[in-house]
């Protein structure tokens, strides 16, 4: 009996036994010029837009004055750390009692 819908082969685990045709774009010389050219010109336009703007405006795109590391922060120990959850537990559990 024929539904009249043909479906694709399929192998034992039910995958499709016809494989898909991949088209893989490789960057060719001239699409890789063409990119670079691209690059070039916008830098151009960057630099001449730059040029053109104000002091205040300039000074918007300028890199931050270098500054030192801040110095690492002391962690609290394991201890500490269990003790501050500890009450923390204590006081969560005691308001969750009172309210029911």
């Amino acid at each position: 009996i024929s539904t009249g819908t043909e479906y694709p082969k399929t192998s034992k685990n039910g995958i499709s036994s016809r494989r898909l045709s991949i088209t893989v774009e490789g960057s060719s010389q001239d699409e890789e010029e063409s990119n670079a050219q691209a690059r070039r010109q916008l830098a151009v336009s960057w630099q001449n837009s730059f040029r053109g703007l104000g002091e205040k405006e300039a000074a918007k795109f300028k890199a931050p004055e270098p500054y030192p590391i801040p110095e690492k922060e002391k962690k609290p120990g394991f201890w500490k750390q269990v003790m501050v959850n500890v009450k923390r537990n204590f006081l969560l559990s005691r308001r969750n009692c009172t309210t029911k």
